[in-house]
């Protein structure tokens, strides 16, 4: 699985998207689309070399070849802007906050094996974690490399990966078999002696089958720390490892 920033996907992979609610990246967009769904804006950035026609709800427009890497849709204007730029964790360009109806979504290339027919497979929460349900935990050489091994833990790991933490200073990947909303009184926003994010996988419905339809609800964000953590700081393996599930 590779990251972002690499735009088009090689070999036996194929591009799916990371979510990020209420949030947008702080470039300007390479090409705007007016009028068309969720499902039409991610067709856009994914066909990027090609010359893409698409019916909007108020004609039929042709959107030329392009480099994207990331992408906006607003769901209450229905305005889709492509971005040849990424932001964190896997460009520099700056994210900020922004109104709920708008999500940032960033391509991600995972083995066509895992895709699902949802245009994203993970919605993303900063500095979030969730304690005490980790099936497993993985020393992984990046975020990327986490991700795509909660999409195909049910095959490679014998396990249910209904979320995932990545620790960025340890490389260090938590898989989980609940989510934040099975138990909101473990689900803790805002962390502050971690580098870390949380990740909810959109193409899992608890049954070890992939989902076939989109989810739209939608989820506060707040802004990516980048802090560098202290030297005296318990490593996430040590917290976690007492909590793992063997069931």
């Amino acid at each position: 699985m590779s990251t972002a920033n690499a735009s088009k996907c090689l070999g036996e992979k194929s591009p799916t998207y990371l979510r990020s609610d209420g949030t947008r990246l702080m470039e300007f967009p390479t090409h705007t689309i007016t009028g068309v769904t969720l499902n039409a804006c991610a067709e856009a950035c994914t066909d990027e070399e090609n010359v893409l026609t698409i019916a909007t709800f108020y004609s039929i427009i042709k959107v030329p070849g392009h480099m994207c890497s990331s992408f906006e849709y607003d769901a209450r204007s229905r305005e889709c802007a492509i971005h040849a730029d990424d932001g964190q964790p896997f460009g520099e360009s700056v994210l900020a906050k922004t109104n709920k109806s708008i999500a940032f979504f960033q391509k991600l290339c995972v083995l066509d094996e895992a895709l699902c027919s949802s245009p994203y497979a993970f919605e993303r929460f900063p500095q979030s974690i969730l304690i005490g349900h980790a099936m497993k935990v993985l020393n992984v050489t990046g975020l990327s490399e986490c991700l795509s091994q909660c999409l195909t833990a049910p095959l490679s790991l014998n396990t249910e990966c209904r979320s995932v933490m990545y620790f960025y200073e340890y490389g260090e990947c938590i898989i989980n078999r609940e989510r934040r909303i099975d138990r909101p009184d473990l689900f803790v926003e805002d962390v502050q002696d971690q580098l870390v994010d949380y990740f909810e996988n959109n193409c899992h419905d608890g049954k070890l089958h992939w989902l076939r339809e989109v989810s739209m609800q939608g989820f506060r964000l707040q802004r990516c720390q980048t802090g560098m953590p202290s030297d005296d700081r318990v490593r996430p393996s040590q917290i976690n490892q007492s909590d793992i599930n063997d069931d």
